[in-house]
């Protein structure tokens, strides 16, 4: 994106100097519109578009209430979720009786999500043709890894059938959320390549031709907090856990999360039924303090 790469925003076009936070070699730099952005921005050698630092429990857990307040919005009939990794969404809206349909661009997870049964097809939203349309368009924490997430509003407002909306969910990690960052611990530069304001996401939607419908909003102080009390008292817990375990739980052979020995998953296991409470279901009671995560219901401002 020309802006970013002159040291721009490239939703005001403000030169930003104020650093906001350093990370992996990069700068977080704040412009007064309220969007972070990563300098100098990352070349897609660096950027992986497979990667995902998020565990699997992230999406699943709360997959059902978000199909849950979508489908209390509107009714839906076919849905595509753009980086839908191992479908836990889409396996969710198929529950919900909804034809849902996935795209992701790493090839690991769209082979498990076939092997549940789930359509989805390999690559990436801008090289990809998709020639259906759809009631809904989904996303979950895209906005800050796009390369240029105007252009791929607009993309997938394109693959929308008559009446239909993206849904999607998004950080706001911009200002005054900012103040965080030394909490937080880190924000992912430069996969995350934009953090937005709740100004900087009204201007992004105006620039995309979107209007907001409904939304949701789920205050993270509380989920900052906790999971940073989680982490510390984790690896004496997973101690105690262990010395319980029986001999025969020790790792096997194979590599990921099924070869852990059974106290270990079932830690890791609580740890995320933690942070996702944390964040879901006690965010929904504090939703104006500190940063937030938002379930966005948006419709074009302009149909074909």
């Amino acid at each position: 994106m020309a802006a970013a790469a002159e040291g721009r925003c490239f939703l005001c076009g403000t030169p930003a100097e104020a650093v906001a936070w350093r990370e992996n070699g990069y700068d977080a730099v704040a412009c007064p519109c309220g969007l972070t952005f990563v300098r100098p921005p990352a070349s897609e050698r660096v950027v992986d578009a497979t990667f995902d630092a998020h565990s699997a429990a992230f999406y699943r857990l709360p997959a059902r209430s978000k199909v849950g307040w979508l489908m209390r919005q509107r009714g839906v009939g076919k849905l595509l979720e753009v980086g839908c990794g191992d479908g836990w969404f889409l396996e969710a809206a198929r529950h919900a009786g909804v034809e849902a349909r996935g795209i992701d661009a790493n090839p690991d997870r769209v082979a498990r999500a076939r092997a549940r049964g789930l359509d989805v097809r390999h690559g990436l939203l801008e090289e990809t043709r998709i020639d259906d349309r759809f009631d809904v368009v989904f996303h979950c924490d895209m906005l800050s890894h796009f390369p240029e997430p105007i252009a791929a509003l607009r993309r997938m407002t394109d693959l929308l059938a008559d009446e239909g909306a993206l849904f999607f969910e998004v950080g706001l990690l911009g200002a005054p959320a900012r103040a965080w960052y030394p909490r937080i611990g880190g924000i992912g530069l430069p996969q995350h390549r934009w953090l937005y304001s709740d100004d900087a996401l009204a201007k992004l939607f105006a620039e995309a031709g979107l209007r907001v419908v409904a939304s949701k909003r789920f205050g993270l102080a509380c989920s900052v907090w906790l999971s940073q009390t989680v982490r510390r008292i984790a690896p004496v817990a997973k101690r105690l856990i262990r010395g319980r375990a029986s001999v025969g739980d020790t790792p096997g052979s194979a590599s990921g999360p099924a070869s852990l020995p059974r106290w270990r998953r079932y830690a890791d296991g609580v740890q995320e039924r933690v942070e996702s409470f944390a964040r879901y279901e006690i965010g929904a009671l504090t939703p104006t303090l500190g940063p937030a995560t938002l379930l966005v219901l948006a419709e074009p401002t302009r149909r074909r």
